[in-house]
Protein backbone atom coordinates (compact mmCIF):
# COMPACT_ATOMS: atom_id res chain seq x y z
CA UNK A 1 0.00 0.00 0.00
CA UNK A 2 1.61 3.16 -0.95
CA UNK A 3 1.34 6.25 0.95
CA UNK A 4 -0.79 8.03 -1.08
CA UNK A 5 -3.89 5.86 -0.82
CA UNK A 6 -6.44 6.85 1.23
CA UNK A 7 -8.02 3.98 3.49
CA UNK A 8 -12.05 3.74 4.25
CA UNK A 9 -12.91 3.58 7.60
CA UNK A 10 -15.88 1.04 7.44
CA UNK A 11 -18.18 0.76 11.29
CA UNK A 12 -18.75 -2.77 12.25
CA UNK A 13 -22.20 -4.04 12.19
CA UNK A 14 -21.77 -5.13 16.27
CA UNK A 15 -19.89 -3.42 19.07
CA UNK A 16 -16.59 -3.63 19.41
CA UNK A 17 -15.28 -5.87 22.07
CA UNK A 18 -11.92 -4.37 21.71
CA UNK A 19 -13.77 -0.54 22.34
CA UNK A 20 -15.11 -1.76 25.43
CA UNK A 21 -11.95 -3.67 26.34
CA UNK A 22 -10.14 0.11 26.19
CA UNK A 23 -12.64 1.72 28.26
CA UNK A 24 -12.01 -0.85 31.04
CA UNK A 25 -8.80 -0.73 31.37
CA UNK A 26 -8.40 3.59 30.37
CA UNK A 27 -7.64 5.06 33.42
CA UNK A 28 -10.38 7.58 32.47
CA UNK A 29 -12.53 5.08 31.71
CA UNK A 30 -15.38 6.26 34.38
CA UNK A 31 -17.00 4.53 37.05
CA UNK A 32 -14.71 1.56 37.14
CA UNK A 33 -11.72 3.72 37.11
CA UNK A 34 -13.57 5.35 40.01
CA UNK A 35 -13.89 2.14 41.83
CA UNK A 36 -10.87 0.62 41.29
CA UNK A 37 -8.17 3.77 40.27
CA UNK A 38 -5.91 3.13 37.00
CA UNK A 39 -5.48 -0.37 35.46
CA UNK A 40 -1.82 -0.79 36.54
CA UNK A 41 -2.30 0.28 39.79
CA UNK A 42 -5.27 -1.94 40.60
CA UNK A 43 -2.98 -4.77 39.31
CA UNK A 44 0.13 -3.88 41.68
CA UNK A 45 -1.93 -4.09 44.42
CA UNK A 46 -3.49 -7.59 43.39
CA UNK A 47 -0.14 -9.25 42.54
CA UNK A 48 1.11 -6.92 45.90
CA UNK A 49 -1.88 -9.56 47.87
CA UNK A 50 -1.53 -12.37 45.79
CA UNK A 51 2.59 -12.40 46.47
CA UNK A 52 1.53 -12.62 50.34
CA UNK A 53 -0.98 -15.57 50.24
CA UNK A 54 1.39 -17.42 47.48
CA UNK A 55 5.00 -17.65 48.16
CA UNK A 56 6.82 -17.32 44.49
CA UNK A 57 8.78 -20.78 44.53
CA UNK A 58 5.54 -22.32 45.24
CA UNK A 59 4.48 -21.35 41.44
CA UNK A 60 7.20 -23.33 40.11
CA UNK A 61 4.52 -25.91 38.07
CA UNK A 62 1.95 -22.94 37.35
CA UNK A 63 -0.71 -22.11 39.29
CA UNK A 64 -3.13 -24.62 40.66
CA UNK A 65 -7.13 -23.99 40.99
CA UNK A 66 -6.40 -23.11 44.54
CA UNK A 67 -3.99 -20.55 43.40
CA UNK A 68 -5.98 -18.80 40.81
CA UNK A 69 -8.85 -18.83 43.12
CA UNK A 70 -6.24 -16.92 45.77
CA UNK A 71 -5.73 -14.57 42.89
CA UNK A 72 -8.97 -13.27 42.08
CA UNK A 73 -9.69 -13.00 45.53
CA UNK A 74 -6.72 -10.23 45.65
CA UNK A 75 -8.01 -8.60 43.09
CA UNK A 76 -11.12 -8.18 45.07
CA UNK A 77 -9.23 -7.09 48.18
CA UNK A 78 -7.21 -5.38 46.15
CA UNK A 79 -10.58 -3.43 44.92
CA UNK A 80 -11.97 -3.14 48.53
CA UNK A 81 -8.88 -1.64 49.53
CA UNK A 82 -8.84 1.11 46.88
CA UNK A 83 -12.36 1.98 47.77
CA UNK A 84 -11.58 1.96 51.38
CA UNK A 85 -8.81 4.14 51.00
CA UNK A 86 -9.79 6.43 48.73
CA UNK A 87 -13.17 6.81 50.77
CA UNK A 88 -15.39 5.68 47.78
CA UNK A 89 -16.55 2.83 50.23
CA UNK A 90 -17.91 5.07 52.76
CA UNK A 91 -19.46 7.50 50.48
CA UNK A 92 -21.17 4.95 48.64
CA UNK A 93 -21.11 1.30 50.80
CA UNK A 94 -23.40 -0.12 47.55
CA UNK A 95 -20.53 -0.08 45.28
CA UNK A 96 -18.24 -2.07 47.06
CA UNK A 97 -21.34 -4.84 47.89
CA UNK A 98 -20.60 -6.98 44.80
CA UNK A 99 -16.80 -6.57 45.27
CA UNK A 100 -17.36 -8.04 49.11
CA UNK A 101 -20.15 -10.54 47.68
CA UNK A 102 -17.47 -12.06 44.57
CA UNK A 103 -14.49 -11.94 46.73
CA UNK A 104 -17.01 -14.41 49.02
CA UNK A 105 -17.69 -16.13 46.41
CA UNK A 106 -14.40 -16.93 45.35
CA UNK A 107 -13.41 -18.10 49.05
CA UNK A 108 -16.79 -20.12 48.96
CA UNK A 109 -15.13 -21.73 45.79
CA UNK A 110 -12.01 -22.57 47.28
CA UNK A 111 -13.82 -24.05 49.98
CA UNK A 112 -15.97 -25.95 47.35
CA UNK A 113 -12.51 -26.93 45.56
CA UNK A 114 -10.81 -28.34 49.03
CA UNK A 115 -13.90 -30.66 49.09
CA UNK A 116 -13.99 -32.12 46.34
CA UNK A 117 -13.14 -36.02 46.56
CA UNK A 118 -11.53 -36.31 43.21
CA UNK A 119 -8.59 -33.77 44.77
CA UNK A 120 -5.46 -35.23 45.06
CA UNK A 121 -3.30 -32.81 47.67
CA UNK A 122 0.26 -33.16 47.98
CA UNK A 123 1.50 -32.69 51.55
CA UNK A 124 5.13 -32.76 53.26
CA UNK A 125 3.81 -36.17 54.37
CA UNK A 126 3.62 -37.63 51.00
CA UNK A 127 6.90 -36.82 50.21
CA UNK A 128 7.94 -38.43 53.34
CA UNK A 129 6.06 -41.72 52.26
CA UNK A 130 7.54 -41.56 49.07
CA UNK A 131 11.48 -41.05 50.15
CA UNK A 132 11.00 -43.86 53.00
CA UNK A 133 9.21 -46.29 49.72
CA UNK A 134 12.47 -45.20 47.81
CA UNK A 135 14.57 -46.57 50.93
CA UNK A 136 12.78 -49.41 51.30
CA UNK A 137 13.37 -50.65 47.41
CA UNK A 138 17.01 -49.60 47.75
CA UNK A 139 17.18 -51.64 50.97
CA UNK A 140 16.16 -55.27 48.43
Amino acid sequence: MSEDTEVEYVAPEYESVLLNAFALVNSEAGARAALYGPFWEDYRRVASIFNSLVPADELDDGLTAEQAILFMVSMKLGRLSYALTTGIAYEEPECVKDTITDACGYLDGLWATLNNPELEIATDDDETDEEEEDDDEDDD
